[in-house]
C-alpha cells in the first residue's frame, strides 16, 4: 500500500509493477515540452479546444441576476470532456511503444473517445463493456463498432462498469503490450 499527495492506491503487486510502468513513464513526458506540443495540437486542431462559452441569459435572469456562463464541452470531437482524457493516454501509450488501447465503459462516452482518438492514430482497440450497458448503450457500442473498437462483451456479475474494469485489469496484467486507457475512477476487485 502506498499513499501519496492525492491518496493511495492498494492493488495487487502484478498491477502495481504495470501501473509503476505507466507512472515512470508520465514523469519523464509531464514536462517534455515536445509531448506538451504534440497534445496541444491535437487539442485544437481535432478536438476543437478552445470551446466557446455561452451567458445563460435566462439561466442568468431565473438565478437572481447573476451572470452564468456555460462552457460548452459538448462541443467537443465526440461530444464530451472525455476525448481530452484519451488523446493524453494514447500519446502517452504510443511513446511507451503499446500497440494496444483498451478502456472500459459503461454509459459509452469514454468508449467512444477511446475508439475514435485509437481510430487517428490507427492504433488496435478492445473496449470492454458489460452485457447490460451493450444493451442501454447500443448506440455508442455501434459507434465504437464503425471506429474499428472490438467490443469485448462482459457476461460475469452484473454485466456492469465494475466487471467490465475487472476484466480489463485482468487483461492488461497478462498482456504486455497492452495500455489500458482508464476512465473511471473505480474500485475493483483483486486482480489474480
Amino acid at each position: 500500500m502506498e499513499y501519496g499527495k492525492f491518496g493511495g492506491q492498494y492493488v495487487p503487486q502484478n498491477l502495481k509493477e504495470r501501473l509503476d510502468e505507466i507512472e515512470r513513464e508520465f514523469e519523464k513526458l509531464r514536462n517534455d515540452e515536445e509531448f506538451k506540443s504534440e497534445y496541444l495540437y491535437y487539442l485544437k486542431q481535432f478536438v476543437g479546444r478552445p470551446t466557446p462559452l455561452y451567458y445563460a441569459e435566462n439561466l442568468s435572469k431565473f438565478a437572481g441576476g447573476a451572470k452564468i456562463f456555460l462552457k460548452r464541452e459538448d462541443l467537443n470531437h465526440t461530444g464530451a470532456h472525455k476525448i481530452n482524457n484519451a488523446i493524453g493516454q494514447t500519446l502517452l501509450a504510443k511513446r511507451m511503444g503499446k500497440t494496444h488501447i483498451i478502456a472500459e465503459t459503461g454509459a459509452g462516452q469514454h468508449g467512444v473517445a477511446t475508439a475514435t482518438v485509437c481510430s487517428l492514430f490507427g492504433i488496435k482497440c478492445t473496449i470492454f463493456m458489460g452485457k447490460e450497458d451493450i444493451k442501454r448503450q447500443r448506440v455508442n457500442v455501434e459507434k465504437m463498432k464503425l471506429l474499428g473498437a472490438k467490443i469485448q462483451e462482459v457476461t460475469r456479475g452484473e454485466g456492469t462498469l465494475k466487471e467490465a474494469v475487472d476484466e480489463a485489469f485482468d487483461y492488461l496484467v497478462e498482456n504486455d503490450e497492452v495500455f489500458y486507457l482508464i476512465g473511471s475512477a473505480v474500485r475493483t476487485r483483486s486482480v489474480s
